[in-house]
């Protein structure tokens, strides 16, 4: 028997693959934050280094969870929108 998908139930399907994070951002106070994905796993590393890193996360869509936070990546300018209202930008700007 052949189940065609409904194009809502692909679009559920498509949203939960996770969007690549992976790169180099920069936060508002100049520190530099690496992220390295293997599917959904994320590893944060920053440089100078910051006690909270490295630290490992997982993805969802494109929604990072790291922290006890969520990052969302925003596809037009490739920040990560933070749960706590930080935003990092792609680095180098």
């Amino acid at each position: 028997m052949h189940t065609q998908l409904t194009a809502s139930k692909q679009a559920n399907i498509a949203a939960s693959e996770p969007t690549s994070f992976a790169g180099e951002y920069c936060d508002a106070f100049g520190y530099v934050f690496s992220i390295s994905q293997e599917g959904s796993a994320i590893t944060v590393t920053s440089n100078p280094k910051r006690p909270e890193t490295p630290a490992s996360g997982t993805v969802k869509g494109n929604i990072a969870f790291v922290w006890g936070l969520t990052g969302t990546r925003l596809d037009v300018s490739g920040e990560i929108a933070w749960s706590n209202g930080v935003v990092w930008g792609p680095f180098p700007p």
